[in-house]
């Protein structure tokens, strides 16, 4: 390495300790104060519930936001409502659907200590599933969806909300 690049590398390795530079794969850590803040409130379905998947729904959210939110107390809560909509997607000459499109959508509301609303917004999930030859490998199929929406909705309102915690510590 030239000895003349050492000065100019050391300073640019200054400059971007000064503004505060984060690479991205850094860890949340930090964040995980302001996470112990929001305590989950409700997880709920709206709908008629057509199967045993459909009562697991809220169940697994309420299960994966827990892992990062706390389950009491807090100053925050977090308050979800879920929808589940099915629809044919693929249809055979023969007129039986052989793939559906499954869209989850939940109403995610943030609320402070004063039940007012901080963070108020809708978020969808779509996963398409086969419909197999028999009922219960369908049934199978129709769980695994309802599992990877709910997984990626997760990770959406996880997101949304450390989006908002961190623009209420930047104000």
């Amino acid at each position: 390495m030239n000895i003349k690049k050492i000065p100019v590398l050391l300073s640019l390795c200054f400059a971007s300790a000064a503004c505060s530079y984060a690479p991205m794969y850094k860890s949340t850590a930090g964040f995980q104060g302001q996470f112990s803040e929001v305590a989950v409130g409700s997880v709920q379905i709206q709908g008629v519930e057509r199967n045993v998947g459909s009562r697991r729904m809220p169940q697994r959210l309420s299960q994966k936001l827990s892992n990062v939110f706390s389950s009491e107390g807090g100053r925050y809560t977090l308050n979800v409502s879920l929808s589940e909509y099915t629809n044919a997607l693929a249809t055979s000459r023969t007129a039986s659907d052989e793939r559906y499109q499954l869209q989850v959508v939940a109403h995610i509301d943030l609320l402070d200590l004063n039940s007012e609303s901080l963070l108020k917004t809708k978020l969808s999930q779509v996963v398409a599933y086969n419909v197999q030859a028999t009922g219960f490998a369908t049934d199978s199929e129709e769980s695994s969806a309802q599992e990877r929406a709910i997984d990626r909705l997760a990770e959406d309102i996880i997101q949304q909300v450390h989006f908002k915690m961190y623009a209420m510590g930047r104000e």
